[in-house]
């Protein structure tokens, strides 16, 4: 029988809300926990700990509300124990994938190296696995997550783009997998 209290998903946002509490306070530990190119030199950690910290309020509260709005109902829908999975299991997809896409930009395009931070590419995967259900659900919530990855990057902000994208899709292949499928969901 699944537990229908998300605790997975309350346990996740106490962390994040946590963790940006302590970075408000300790500054320089927001760097030592970001991914980055310290990150394939010796800074191992930071290929899970970046999903937990945050450049500022608002990047929180939108993770946040973001994780609480669907981690709730895919919780519910497959219990914790799945949801930890996908969610621990797209941190460090993610953040290795996105590694890559940082040294190739860097590589071909002469990009700056850059510290990567917060929630959203595990978060799009959350929301990747819980489209799964429907080919409907599918396109609409790809195309709101290609439209959140990159109009901000219209008027300068710097997003992840490629780990929302690369979190989506990995959350979406991974509710194939024969543990991993949801049986159903209210949407």
């Amino acid at each position: 029988m699944i537990n229908k209290t998300p605790y997975f998903t309350y346990s996740v946002i106490f962390i994040n809300i946590l963790i940006f509490v302590v970075c408000e306070f300790l500054f320089d530990i927001k760097s030592v926990l970001s991914l980055s190119l310290f990150s394939i030199y010796g800074y191992y950690t930071g290929f899970i700990t970046y999903a937990f910290v945050h450049a500022d309020f608002f990047h929180l509260a939108f993770n946040m509300a973001m994780l609480y709005g669907f981690g709730i109902r895919i919780e519910k829908a497959v219990g914790s124990l799945k949801i930890s999975f996908v969610y621990g299991l797209s941190i460090l997809v993610v953040g290795v994938l996105s590694m890559i896409f940082m040294l190739l930009k860097i590589y071909f395009f002469g990009a700056s190296p850059y510290f990567m931070l917060g929630a959203s590419g595990s978060v799009c995967a959350l929301l990747g696995y819980m489209c799964s259900v429907s080919k409907i659900y599918f396109k609409e919530c790809f195309i709101s997550v290609i439209l959140m990855s990159f109009l901000p990057l219209l008027v300068g902000i710097n997003i992840a783009y490629d780990a929302h994208i690369v979190g989506f899709l990995f959350g979406y292949f991974l509710s194939f997998i024969k543990f991993f499928k949801i049986k159903n969901i209210i949407l």
